[in-house]
């Protein structure tokens, strides 16, 4: 099973909060994860792991929220997954968008107020 083409599989994980630098060197040094800067299509590079070969997910440098994990689930269409959102009890926290050569993301809350991304890559 390709987890980044199977609907409702969970596909990266990223870790949000401050001082990225610090936190990917305890998961290295603690898990073997390799780091793995990945260029972003506005210039950027985005500070991602993997274990091996396999990219497992990254680090995003937010200052201003608690330290959290925010998973990643596949999904076949972010805006119909959206758009059903509501109707199941959740909430959406940030609304559909594009993230260039990475695929469509929305955040939502599920009815505890538990947070996930749900994210459909693109077609290669």
């Amino acid at each position: 099973m390709d987890p980044r083409s199977t609907h409702g599989a969970f596909s990266w994980m990223e870790l949000q909060g401050k001082n990225a630098a610090q936190t990917q060197a305890f998961y290295s040094e603690l898990f073997g994860w390799n780091p793995v800067p990945m260029p972003m299509q506005d210039g950027s590079t985005y500070p991602a792991f993997a274990l091996g070969d396999t990219p497992l997910g990254g680090f995003a440098d937010k200052t201003g929220i608690e330290q959290q994990w925010l998973p990643y689930i596949t999904v076949e269409d972010v805006d119909a997954t959206v758009a059903k959102v509501g109707s199941a009890g959740g909430e959406v926290l940030n609304p559909a968008f594009d993230a260039p050569g990475v695929g469509r993301i929305a955040v939502l809350a599920d009815p505890s107020g538990a947070a996930t991304a749900v994210i459909q890559y693109p077609k290669d």
